[in-house]
């Protein structure tokens, strides 16, 4: 039983709109990348700004472009197949290929992470601890849950055999 009920879009999804999920990643990225350039821009010739300002926008002209880039290819990977699920999904399986198994937070104790997931989906919470050590890196899994082909909210897990 996995607590929470995590959605995952499915690998098959994943692969065939990674593509289209980019080339609206990546302008988004680009536009961010302005802004941020003609807020430093502005930052540096303004007369009475703190070098700790300075910094900031120096370090959001490197770092926030990939970040907004990295959410919303996340978000395109991810909102089409996760709404079709939620209002049209049926008990379904589909079967995934385990990335790691090792470490552990508050916010998700016990976790098995997918390969080939985009950021924020293919993490796994509330895993028995005694069926999460069975698995290994590229141990084959099914999830069974509430969803279609391009993805679902999965509820339980277990070795393909």
């Amino acid at each position: 039983m996995i607590s929470g009920y995590s959605f995952v879009p499915s690998q098959g999804y994943v692969s065939d709109h990674n593509t289209i999920a980019k080339s609206i990643a990546i302008p988004a990225g680009c536009l961010i990348l302005v802004l941020c350039c003609r807020k430093f821009a502005k930052d540096f010739d303004a007369p009475q700004v703190s070098i700790k300002a300075l910094i900031l926008s120096g370090f959001s002209v490197i770092v926030l472009p990939f970040v907004f880039g990295g959410y919303v290819r996340a978000t395109v990977l991810t909102a089409y197949p996760l709404w079709l699920a939620a209002l049209m999904g049926k008990h379904t399986q589909l079967e995934f290929s385990v990335k790691d198994t090792a470490g552990w937070s508050y916010r998700c104790p016990n976790r098995v992470d997918l390969t080939g997931m985009p950021m924020m989906t293919g993490t796994l919470c509330g895993i028995p601890d005694d069926f999460r050590k069975t698995l290994h890196q590229g141990t084959r899994v099914v999830l069974t849950g509430r969803g279609t082909a391009d993805g679902l909210f999965a509820a339980e897990i277990d070795v393909v055999h």
